[in-house]
């Protein structure tokens, strides 16, 4: 769920791995990065324990989960995955003289 370029319910194979399940999901959906905004990317895994608690088991930048390489955490039944988008914009010259 999230800001990916095709969310939804993936019904995936045992031994899908998180990078695996984001390519599926078309990679996060951010538009053209420019010098006057600044962007953040975050990755996130839930996951219900046995007492029914669903907490985070995963929560990387989009950067550092590209550097993770063969470190993805693995999918499991009732897992959830969750991309979020955040952008901020900076302030111009333009900005100032208005």
């Amino acid at each position: 769920m999230g800001a990916v370029r095709a969310p939804g319910l993936y019904v995936v194979s045992a031994g899908t791995d998180l990078g695996e399940l984001i390519a599926l999901a078309g990679g996060p959906a951010a538009g053209v990065l420019t010098s006057e905004v600044e962007r953040t990317v975050t990755i996130r895994l839930f996951r219900t324990t046995a007492g029914g608690t669903r907490s985070a088991v995963y929560e990387r930048t989009a950067e550092a989960f590209a550097r993770d390489g063969d470190g993805y955490p693995q999918i499991y039944d009732g897992d959830t995955v969750e991309v979020v988008v955040f952008e901020r914009r900076l302030r111009t010259y333009r900005d100032t003289l208005t």
